[in-house]
């Protein structure tokens, strides 16, 4: 049986790496709701747009906000994974092993989320998956 102290200091220890991953997992969940669905972020990405060039056509304004979504998720799952190796690393110099391992799971989640709400493009919800997979496997 370990000593107290010894426990408190793994705790607190393991709570410095691990509650980053752990928040950034609840902001996704958050970003997976309605409230950030293509319908509700598409009216303030046109007001970005229109103030910044005036002379964009509804075609462009639509595959601006398609690809910005989609980048927006990428960079989502790049963050966690980058989360998730600093947490497996645990201040150690050299690689983890396993890095992005629970991402899959969480994509798993997003992804359920997301194919619940009808607002959301259901033809594309695969692409978290896919890009949590992928950094899963390179772990």
């Amino acid at each position: 049986m370990r000593p107290p102290q010894a426990t408190r200091g793994w705790l607190r220890h393991a709570g410095l790496y691990w509650l980053l991953p752990l928040l950034w997992m609840a902001v996704m969940f958050v970003f997976s709701t309605d409230t950030f669905a293509a319908e509700h972020t598409g009216e303030v990405l046109w007001h970005v747009v229109s103030a910044l060039a005036p002379h964009v056509t509804y075609a462009q304004y639509t595959l601006l906000h398609f690809l910005t979504r989609k980048a927006a998720h990428l960079t989502d799952y790049a963050i966690l994974a980058c989360l998730l190796l600093r947490a497996f690393r645990q201040g150690q110099r050299e690689p983890g092993t396993g890095a992005g391992r629970p991402s899959p799971l969480c994509s798993w989640r997003s992804m359920q989320a997301s194919m619940s709400i009808t607002k959301r493009t259901r033809s594309i919800v695969l692409l978290p998956s896919l890009t949590a997979c992928s950094i899963w496997l390179a772990g």
